[in-house]
């Protein structure tokens, strides 16, 4: 080859040389891994669970001879014994009627010639047998010193005036309605800071028989103005003759029951 031509070609050869060089470099250069990294961003989904593989059943227990259980015979039965005969003739029981009072006061009226309580008496029978011939009685007391002798007579001293209730069958109740009073003279008021008070207390005695018995139930309360409280508020004397509502009572410790 002329050099001419030599020269001519030399600046082609260069220019492939330096695409091949590019070229082997663009295929060999080391390439930049991703990054998974956290930093900068919002965990949106959980990650996939694995497919669960299937179990494998473990292979059936060998079965193992079972030794036989004895047979248990039942025990005879014993025999019943025979019925003794009671050791006397008669047997005691304890069927009785017992009688319980419900007391419900309804208004207080006090006026220039008495003091009255007008009231709600339930008499209930809790016992087994009827009570019959029953007596009812109530009388009204001053709260005060005297108080307890008072009602204690009245207790053991029944008047047994009025008209017995004929009878009162087992499990029922009967409900009466009346009024007890105390003469104005009789009245025993109690003075506060210029004020007069009348502070009542009601007696009941209920007198009733079964056969040849003779049973009693006595009870008493404190009368006075409800006040939702423990206590009750006492009625106004000074004031002049009026009407009380809205009263309540409570059960005195003095009782009786036989």
């Amino acid at each position: 080859m002329s050099l001419p031509a030599l020269l001519s070609i030399i600046p082609w050869i260069i220019a492939a040389l330096a695409l091949g060089g590019a070229i082997a470099w663009f295929m060999l250069r080391p390439r930049p891994r991703e990054s998974y990294g956290t930093a900068g961003t919002i965990d949106l989904f959980d990650a996939p669970a694995p497919d669960p593989q299937p179990a494998v059943a473990p292979p059936p227990p060998t079965p193992q001879p079972v030794p036989a259980q004895p047979r248990v015979q039942a025990p005879p039965s014993p025999t019943p014994a025979a019925p003794t005969a009671p050791s006397s003739g008669i047997v005691s029981t304890s069927l009785r009627p017992w009688l319980e009072l419900e007391f419900n006061p309804d208004r207080a009226v006090v006026d220039d010639k008495k003091a009255a309580v007008a009231f709600e008496l339930s008499v209930y029978n809790s016992g087994s047998m009827p009570a019959r011939d029953v007596l009812l009685e109530a009388s009204l007391f001053n709260a005060g010193p005297m108080q307890d002798e008072q009602i204690k007579l009245f207790f053991h001293n029944p008047v047994g005036k009025a008209d017995p209730i004929p009878v009162i069958a087992p499990m029922k109740r009967i409900t009466v309605n009346t009024a007890v009073f105390l003469a104005k003279d009789q009245l025993r008021p109690i003075e506060l800071e210029g004020r007069t008070f009348f502070v009542p207390m009601v007696a009941f005695n209920a007198i009733y028989s079964w056969g040849a018995n003779r049973g009693q139930t006595s009870t008493s309360y404190l009368v006075g103005k409800e006040t939702k409280g423990e206590k009750l508020a006492p009625f106004r004397l000074d004031l002049g003759p009026r009407i009380f509502r809205g009263l309540g009572a409570r059960q005195h410790e003095l009782l009786l029951r036989k």
